[in-house]
């Protein structure tokens, strides 16, 4: 959140609005050999995981950016998943091109 400079901060880290988060996780581990002097351990997971701001809280924003760099922006916007990346549209021609 921006804080008036004269308070010698430029930001504050604070928690803000509400995020729902879920999904599936599955691990699945076999040993297909196994002998005196040797095993073959084999490992598969599996992650699906989907998050969605809920609110922002108490703010009049309706959208916050949680980080920008090289003009793209990660934001958080009620419905959408918290991070959402967006990058300015390409500039073209009214060909297309």
């Amino acid at each position: 959140m921006p804080l008036d400079p004269t308070s010698g901060f430029i930001s504050q880290t604070t928690n803000l609005g509400e995020v729902q988060n879920q999904g599936i996780e599955l691990l699945v581990s076999v040993t297909p050999i196994r002998t005196a002097d040797f095993s073959w351990d084999v490992n598969l997971n599996y992650s699906k995981n989907e998050n969605e701001v809920i609110s922002l809280g108490e703010t009049e924003s309706t959208s916050l950016v949680l980080n920008s760099a090289y003009n793209i922006e990660m934001r958080a916007e009620p419905g959408k998943p918290l991070g959402a990346i967006y990058a300015p549209q390409r500039a073209t021609t009214a060909e297309g091109a």
